[in-house]
């Protein structure tokens, strides 16, 4: 299959390979959050390694997808990790991030999925609360 899914240790991974139409890559993410074990989703891992297609795609194409990914993002902690080898490739997920972070999705894009992996796994640090602002440091000496 073209556009298939898999998890791993609680990541949903999407890897399109070959030639597909967009509406493969919605229907695999959607079955695959439909699976119970997308329930605690860390993120998504969305690999376009092994594309054909996305030579044919348009900036539209890109900004349409990354909207509804965004509108899924929930499910997977509003946190997504793309994959573009090649330079196209990898400009077309440079717009995708775009889009993505500007409704709210942490996103970014990597050269491997190994580099993705780690990416998607490191947690960032929670936002500082109201107590923990203009606190003064304690001398330690």
């Amino acid at each position: 299959m073209p556009v298939t899914f898999e998890f791993r240790d609680g990541v949903v991974v999407l890897e399109m390979r070959g030639k597909y139409e967009p509406e493969d890559i919605k229907d695999a993410l959607l079955t695959a959050l439909r699976d119970s074990r997308s329930s605690a989703a860390a993120g998504l891992l969305f690999d376009m390694s092994e594309s054909v297609s996305i030579k044919d795609r348009t900036a539209a194409d890109v900004t349409a997808m990354g909207y509804f990914l965004a509108g899924e993002s929930h499910r997977f902690d509003r946190r997504a990790a793309l994959v573009a080898e090649r330079d196209f490739t990898f400009g077309m997920m440079r717009l995708g991030q775009t889009v993505l972070e500007g409704l709210g999705v942490a996103a970014a894009v990597f050269r491997s999925a190994a580099e993705a992996d780690l990416w998607i796994r490191r947690r960032p640090p929670p936002p500082p609360t109201p107590d923990s602002v203009d606190q003064p440091v304690a001398d330690s000496r």
